[in-house]
């Protein structure tokens, strides 16, 4: 448990998800364990919306949610079919007001504080646990991922004459104008007399009121009765096939609700996932944060849901034929399965073969080649780049790759460094500007003397430097914020991977530098130890611990530059995933395009080249260990240059 902090509980937001785990926290005994506190500018007393799900009776009971529903039906009626009977489910209407009353009543038993104000900025300092259910502000739009939203406009209306089963709710109803998008009527009938009527659009564009209001209007006209209108409600739910961006949950921070991705991309459902993830959330406060329990969604659904939101964002007429023929082809309690991603695959495939096959074959190699073309993101260049070179190496012409290996570095490699002034000074010219060339210049000089004085401490200082380096190159582009320990082991995973995948040639370049016998017999054998397999094992251990994606590409690096001279292998990593990170890390914090980054780099750039042709022209024999030496010379000041604007990315993030 955390210490200082004014709260034990901090509840960002009370809408559904947070009053939910309000009433689990309160149901497994430990909400009253210390002090709690609610942001919410809201008073919660009104209806400001109504939940609905699917859940079978027992789930319910357990949940403790009986007595918050007014209504649920066993039945239910598609488009013009006859009811069909729920066997293992019941529909269940919730009204928000009952779940905020009954929020309220728990936690009038303890002690809590209401502020009505919103929240911004960092959370973590509020409480030892903070439950946060802001919305996540929207990520741009990329290839292959799909935005529509579910827009809906209903009225609770009480009719004269008795046109409604109340025993039969209609989940769909098409029988409405949906030329140019997917929308139908939603019904939900408590009496004969009495129902909610709610026309409700998937699409890019929000149903408007007066386009609601006379589907509506067209609906009670066919029946020929008067009315009068109870209530009316209308929101907007999300439908996106992006992943949220919700962190990386430890035992103090939740994002909860939709921040947490738990609303079904393709159905706009949430509450029954809600009630499952806030069951989980308990558990680990229960168990004091010994492990983090999260609801985690399948791959494949994942995969389904980007396949409807292609089809009703690319062809939404085609939205009414394929959940016509998803309920007329197959049973009710198989369809809500299925949508409650608790299906299994085999009836998975029972009912794509009841849906317009073309439809979704066409969507899935739409799909296919999308996700085969987010296999050359600039993530994974590394890995194709190394593939190239093993390829060229196979048929003896690998040095006809130099071109690129200078065009790396000259393009890439060198101006990611020689850009420290922009972040470094406000005003990154004149005297400042002058200094700082001279500060830079000088540590650099004390490098190069630690090299003349002592190579064995220079090349530990160097391995140092750069595996604290090259860890927050890797992870802080995946907006981690590792403890410094594995931030410094990931680096000197990456850097002493190199090294000992390409022993002879380390040690030839280690000799070259007359580094002390003791570090050189570090990398003189493997003593019968397949490397690769280490390395492997190694990396995975890491990736896990820090839970890092990125990580697994570096590890697959490693493996295959093992086929590749040491050098080549070294500048694979360095341009084209050190540099281009730092590109990127840049971009977080600087102003500028990437073109206008890289004309601010190019005087240093032109500099550092004319300093290394100068230091070259020093020695009578030019070899890579004289290379290395000057690199690690410029990098010096870098890394600590650099250091500061990992602290303001991180900040950013």
């Amino acid at each position: 448990m955390r210490k200082s902090v004014p709260y034990t509980y901090v509840f960002i937001g009370l809408g559904c998800a947070n009053s939910l785990l309000i009433l689990e926290l309160h149901r497994s005994g430990v909400l009253g364990k210390g002090r709690i506190l609610i942001l919410e500018p809201d008073e919660k007393i009104r209806n400001d919306r109504t939940f609905c799900f699917w859940l079978h009776p027992k789930s319910m009971e357990n949940y403790g949610l009986n007595e918050l529903c007014s209504h649920s039906w066993k039945q239910v009626v598609f488009n013009d079919l006859a009811p069909q009977l729920l066997s293992n489910y019941r529909y269940y209407y919730l009204r928000a007001d009952a779940l905020y009353a009954k929020t309220k009543e728990v936690l009038s038993a303890y002690d809590y504080t209401w502020k009505f104000e919103s929240c911004t900025g960092d959370v973590n300092s509020l409480g030892t646990y903070v439950f946060d259910s802001r919305p996540q502000v929207p990520m741009p739009i990329v290839k292959n991922e799909y935005r529509l939203t579910q827009s809906f406009y209903g009225w609770l209306v009480r009719t004269e004459k008795a046109i409604f089963n109340p025993e039969s709710f209609t989940m769909m109803d098409f029988n409405i104008d949906h030329s140019e998008t997917t929308q139908f009527l939603y019904i939900l009938p408590f009496d004969e007399k009495t129902a909610l009527i709610e026309p409700t659009r998937f699409g890019e564009c929000d149903i408007k009121e007066e386009e609601a209001q006379q589907i509506i209007l067209d609906f009670l006209g066919k029946h020929n009765t008067p009315f009068a209108i109870l209530e009316k409600e209308s929101g907007h739910i999300p439908m996106c096939s992006q992943k949220s961006n919700n962190g990386s949950p430890d035992q103090h921070y939740f994002a909860t609700g939709s921040r947490a991705g738990q609303l079904k991309p393709s159905t706009g459902y949430s509450f029954v996932r809600n009630l499952e993830d806030v069951s989980l959330i308990a558990e680990t406060i229960v168990n004091q944060g010994t492990k983090t329990l999260r609801r985690k969604v399948k791959p494949r659904f994942v995969f389904y849901d980007r396949l409807l939101l292609q089809i009703l964002k690319e062809s939404p007429w085609q939205g009414k034929k394929v959940f016509s023929q998803l309920f007329a082809n197959n049973k009710a309690d198989s369809v809500l399965r299925f949508l409650d991603e608790r299906s299994t695959i085999m009836e998975e495939f029972k009912i794509f073969t009841t849906l317009p096959i073309w439809v979704f074959l066409k969507a899935a190699l739409v799909d296919f080649s999308c996700q085969v073309k987010k296999l050359f993101h600039s993530n994974t260049w590394i890995i194709w780049i190394t593939l190239v070179a093993i390829l060229f190496q196979k048929f003896g012409i690998l040095y006809a790759l130099i071109p690129l290996w200078i065009l790396g570095l000259l393009a890439i490699g060198v101006p990611h460094g020689a850009l420290d002034h922009l972040h470094l000074l406000k005003h990154p010219k004149g005297m400042p500007l002058f200094m700082y060339v001279v500060k830079y210049l000088l540590a650099a000089m004390i490098m190069l003397g630690f090299w003349y004085v002592s190579p064995t401490f220079a090349i530990l200082l160097f391995f140092a430097f750069s595996s604290w380096h090259f860890g927050q190159s890797d992870l802080v582009v995946e907006n981690q914020k590792p403890h410094s320990f594995w931030l410094f082991s990931v680096g000197a995973y990456l850097l002493s991977g190199i090294l000992i995948l390409h022993l002879k040639e380390t040690n030839v370049v280690l000799q070259t530098m007359h580094v002390h016998q003791n570090v050189l017999e570090l990398f003189a054998r493997n003593y019968g130890v397949d490397l690769r397999l280490l390395i492997g094992i190694l990396g995975v251990f890491l990736a896990f611990m820090v839970k890092s994606k990125s990580l697994v590409i570096s590890i697959l690096f490693l493996l295959l530059s093992s086929l590749l001279p040491l050098m080549e292998s070294f500048v694979i990593y360095f341009v084209f995933q050190h540099s281009l990170n730092g590109w990127k890390q840049l971009r977080m914090v600087l102003p500028h395009t990437a073109s206008a980054l890289w004309l601010n780099a190019l005087p240093f750039t032109i500099g550092s080249i004319v300093l290394f042709i100068i230091g070259m022209l020093c020695f009578e024999t030019i070899n890579w260990a004289y290379v290395f030496i000057f690199l690690s010379a410029l990098s010096f000041p870098h890394v600590y240059f650099m250091n500061k604007a990992y602290f303001a990315i991180e900040k950013v993030n």
